[in-house]
């Protein structure tokens, strides 16, 4: 009570042995929102996405070395999608965490270069 959780980072989430993750390319659309500062739009998209996949969900945007644009991460979720642009927009990636007690594969099918529209 009265402690606040340390906000669950790129970092940390790599560091996070509950769980399981992937990378993939960003589709176009999507590193296009991000760049264009639409985040609660895909926000919004990915909420859609992950309501039949878990209770709980989260997301990051920010650049490879963890400096966060945005970071909306609830310490139980079981979902948590991060966008990782690069400056030029030409390598940006998805890295899809999913906690390892889900389906994790019917999962990384689903968040598998989603455009979240």
């Amino acid at each position: 009570p009265g402690h606040k959780a340390r906000p669950m980072s790129l970092p940390r989430l790599l560091e996070d042995a509950r769980y399981e993750r992937k990378v993939c390319g960003l589709p176009p659309i999507v590193t296009r929102k991000l760049k264009e500062e639409r985040v609660e739009e895909v926000e919004r998209g990915l909420r859609a996405v992950c309501e039949d996949l878990a209770p709980e969900f989260g997301m990051t945007v920010g650049g490879a070395l963890g400096n966060e644009k945005f970071t909306s991460v609830p310490e139980n979720a079981g979902v948590v999608v991060s966008f990782v642009l690069d400056p030029e927009g030409i390598d940006c990636k998805q890295i899809c965490f999913v906690d390892k007690t889900l389906p994790t594969e019917k999962i990384f099918q689903v968040l598998y270069k989603n455009e979240y529209g």
